[in-house]
């Protein structure tokens, strides 16, 4: 199936990033919302934050990802879309793709796996100060 067999409407894509476990989040726009985004451009587009900034690539570009679901708020979506682009420019810790997609899906701005991620360095460095402090008293 390609995105173009898809009806009309945005859509949450997931890819994993060469060589790391990170999982990165876009956006699929297809038919008539891709035409209220950009009246001029294709039937399909993948909006998605990557460093430096917000960018907007054809489905071949982007290459294979997995769908995860439909927006249901196709108005609030395209107009958190436009907004994306006055904030375009990365940032790893508050504007990541995830804090985009997530953004553009429900509004709220959140990225799990950085959320995953810092649970892990906190428990890994709570790890090393109890195995420090149990050394020192040994």
């Amino acid at each position: 199936m390609t995105y173009d067999e898809l009806g009309d409407g945005i859509y949450l894509l997931r890819r994993r990033s060469v060589g790391v476990l990170i999982e990165h989040e876009a956006i699929l726009v297809v038919g008539e919302p891709c035409r209220q985004l950009w009246p001029d451009g294709p039937r399909t587009r993948i909006v998605h934050q990557t460093p430096p900034r917000l960018r907007t690539d054809s489905p071949e570009e982007f290459g294979d990802c997995l769908l995860l679901g439909r927006v249901d708020d196709q108005v609030g979506a395209i107009a958190r879309i436009r907004y994306a682009h006055t904030r375009p420019d990365y940032d790893p810790l508050f504007r990541n793709c995830e804090h985009f997609a997530r953004f553009v899906v429900n509004g709220q701005p959140v990225s799990p796996q950085l959320w995953i991620a810092g649970v892990a360095i906190g428990a890994a460095w709570l790890v090393a100060k109890m195995t420090a402090s149990a050394r020192k008293a040994a």
